[in-house]
């Protein structure tokens, strides 16, 4: 799996080996996230399949507004960052296919 991903990841056109900056002077970078999840239980379950495969998958958990009243936390399961958004774009039908999901290519904040 891990040879699969490091095929898929690589471009047959040139990569800039310097990542361009954002206004903050950080690097622009994507994730794949792959999922959102309540329970931070299941989101570690898919970041350890996720990681048996070969993929660099990792969580973040952020506290979020659920109303006015009541506050929730989340737990997202993402992959990279990379810093060429395309890479993360060759790999995203193989890991829906794979893990019966619908990931979406986003911008990384670290």
């Amino acid at each position: 799996a891990l040879e699969k991903l490091q095929r898929v990841t690589q471009s047959s056109t040139p990569v800039s080996k310097t990542p361009s900056l954002n206004s903050k002077g950080t690097p622009n970078a994507w994730v794949l996230q792959v999922g959102v999840f309540s329970d931070k239980t299941k989101a570690d379950v898919l970041k350890k399949n996720l990681q048996s495969k070969g993929y660099r998958a990792f969580t973040r958990s952020v506290i979020r507004d659920k109303s006015s009243l009541k506050k929730e936390s989340i737990t997202r399961v993402m992959i990279g960052p990379e810093f060429e958004q395309v890479a993360l774009t060759k790999i995203k039908t193989a890991v829906d296919r794979d893990f019966t999901v619908k990931s979406m290519v986003v911008k990384f904040e670290p």
